[in-house]
C-alpha cells in the first residue's frame, strides 16, 4: 500500500493557496552586450594594445598578439560619449567575466564593473594608409607567422574603471557583496584604472589594407597576389576598393559628434561664467554684510560709551553733592583757627574724600572734591612759602568758585557774575593779606589764567 501522507497534508492546504515566488535579483547586462549593441566587438582583455592603428593576429587563446603597434601615421579623433546612451549603462553598472585565482571556486559570484568617461577613438577608413615602417614589419612578421586573420584596428571604446565590486546570490535570491575576505580569493574583485582601458574595438582585415595601399607585403600576409597580362581585348575594366564604406555616414557622425562637443564646452564656459558672477556676488554681499556689521558695532559701542558718561556723570554728581554735604558740617572749623581739637576732624574729611573714584562697569574716574582744596589749604595754610601760596590761592579760589557751582546747579540756577565777586570779596576778607599779593600778581597780567570747566574772569 502506498504511503498516503503527503497527499494528506498536500489536500490540507486551502485551494486558494500556493508557494509564494522566490525573490530574483535584477538582472546586470554583461559588458559584452553592451558594447556590442553600440556595434564593437568586445575586448578579450582591457590591454593598452587595443588601440586605433596597431595590427594584431588572433593568437588561438581567445586573445591576440601584436604584429605592428603602430601602423597608421594619422592620429585617431576623439569624440567624447558622456551624453549618450552607454555612457548611462557603463556608470550604472555592467556584469563581467570572473578571472578565478588558483584553488578557487566561482560557483555563484559574478564581477561587477561602472566605468565613466568613455570616448570612442577612431582613424577613419579613408586615412588607413599603412606607413613604410609597418609595411616592412608585417612582410617580416609574414615570414614567421600565418597573417591571413590580421586586423588592423581603426575605432576603439575606452572608458575609466571607477569601481568593481564581486557579488554572489544569497539564500533568498537577492545579491550580495562578497566579504573582504572571502573577496581576496579572487584578483579581479578590487580594480581600479588611472586611464582609459579599452571596452570594444571595430577592425578591417589586413589583406584588404595592404591591397588599397598596394602593398607587396600583400602576398607576406598570406593573400596571393593577382598577375594581370597585357590587355589584348577591348572591354570594361572593374576596380576592387577595400569594402563598402558609406562616408556619408562617417562625416554625418563626425560633425555630430563635434556638435556635441562644441555644446559640452559651451555649457561648460555658461557655467563657469555663471560660478564666477555668483562668487563676485558673494564677495560684494560679504563686503556690505561685514561692513554693515561694523556700523553696527561701532554705533552700539558709542551708544554704550555715550551710557556709561551719562552714568559717570551722574555718579560723580551723587559723590560731589555727598562731598558737600560733609563740608558743609566741617565749614565752621574753617572759620576758626586750627586747633588740636578741630585738625584731626578736617583730616578726616580729607581722608575719605581726598582720593574719590567713580566706576561704572570697567570704566574708572577719579574725580576731585573741591571741598578737599578748601580744607587742605587751611590745615596747611601755616606750612606754605610765599610761591606755593599764590599757587594754593589761587586753587582754593577755583575750588570755592566750584563749590558754587555746584550749589547753584543743585538749586537749578547759574552762579552769576555778582556771586562770582562776592565769593571774591568773602575770599579777600578771610584771607586779605595772600589775597591782596595774589590780586597784584593776577593785575600785572591783566587776565584771570583760562581754566577748562571754569568761567574766565
Amino acid at each position: 500500500m502506498r504511503p498516503i501522507v503527503p497527499l494528506t497534508l498536500l489536500l490540507a492546504l486551502p485551494a486558494h493557496a500556493k508557494r509564494p515566488d522566490a525573490p530574483t535579483a535584477a538582472k546586470v547586462p554583461s559588458i559584452e552586450e553592451v558594447v556590442a549593441a553600440e556595434g564593437f566587438t568586445p575586448t578579450p582583455s582591457q590591454s593598452e594594445i587595443y588601440k586605433p592603428g596597431a595590427v594584431l593576429v588572433p593568437n588561438g587563446r581567445g586573445g591576440h598578439d601584436v604584429v605592428v603597434s603602430s601602423c597608421i601615421d594619422a592620429e585617431p579623433d576623439i569624440a567624447i560619449m558622456s551624453q549618450s546612451s552607454i555612457a548611462t549603462t557603463l556608470a550604472g553598472g555592467v556584469s563581467a567575466r570572473l578571472g578565478v585565482a588558483r584553488g578557487a571556486v566561482s560557483a555563484g559570484v559574478e564581477k561587477r564593473l561602472s566605468f565613466v568617461d568613455p570616448e570612442q577613438r577612431t582613424i577613419a577608413l579613408g586615412d588607413l594608409v599603412p606607413n613604410d615602417d609597418c609595411l616592412a614589419k608585417v612582410d617580416r612578421a609574414g615570414k614567421l607567422q600565418d597573417l591571413s586573420q590580421a586586423i588592423v584596428m581603426h575605432d576603439v571604446l575606452v572608458a575609466i574603471i571607477k569601481n568593481t565590486v564581486c557579488t554572489k546570490a544569497d539564500a533568498s535570491g537577492g545579491v550580495v557583496a562578497l566579504g573582504a575576505a572571502e573577496a581576496s580569493a579572487y584578483s579581479e574583485c578590487v580594480q581600479e584604472s588611472d586611464g582609459q582601458v579599452p571596452l570594444g574595438y571595430k577592425a578591417v582585415p589586413l589583406d584588404k589594407v595592404l591591397a588599397v595601399s598596394g602593398s607587396s607585403a600583400a602576398s607576406a600576409s598570406g593573400v596571393a597576389a593577382i598577375e594581370i597580362g597585357p590587355v589584348t581585348e577591348r572591354g570594361e575594366a572593374e576596380v576592387e576598393v577595400g569594402g563598402d564604406v558609406d562616408f556619408a555616414e562617417l562625416a554625418r557622425r563626425a560633425a555630430q559628434a563635434k556638435a556635441v562637443r562644441e555644446a559640452k564646452e559651451a555649457e561648460l564656459a555658461a557655467e563657469a561664467e555663471r560660478i564666477a558672477a555668483e562668487q563676485q556676488a558673494a564677495i560684494k554681499a560679504l563686503a556690505a554684510e561685514r561692513a554693515r556689521l561694523e556700523e553696527q558695532e561701532r554705533v552700539a559701542a558709542a551708544a554704550l560709551e555715550a551710557a556709561q558718561r551719562e552714568r559717570i556723570a551722574k555718579a560723580r554728581e551723587t559723590l560731589l553733592t555727598k562731598a558737600a554735604a560733609d563740608l558743609a558740617q566741617v565749614r565752621p572749623l574753617l572759620h576758626s583757627e586750627l586747633s588740636d581739637e578741630t585738625k584731626p576732624v578736617l583730616q578726616a574729611y580729607v581722608d575719605k574724600w581726598g582720593d574719590a573714584k567713580v566706576r561704572v562697569d570697567d570704566l574708572v574716574e577719579e574725580v576731585k572734591i573741591p571741598g578737599v582744596v578748601v580744607v587742605l589749604h587751611h590745615l596747611n595754610r601755616d606750612e606754605l612759602s610765599t610761591a606755593d601760596e599764590f599757587a594754593a590761592m589761587f586753587e582754593l579760589r577755583l575750588a570755592e568758585e566750584e563749590l558754587c557751582d555746584q550749589e547753584a546747579r543743585r538749586a537749578g540756577a547759574t552762579l552769576r557774575m555778582a556771586d562770582r565777586e562776592a565769593l571774591d570779596a568773602a575770599l579777600q576778607s578771610k584771607y586779605a593779606s595772600s589775597w591782596q599779593r595774589l590780586q597784584e600778581t593776577v593785575n600785572q597780567d591783566c587776565v584771570w589764567p583760562a581754566v577748562p570747566g571754569h568761567a574766565v574772569r
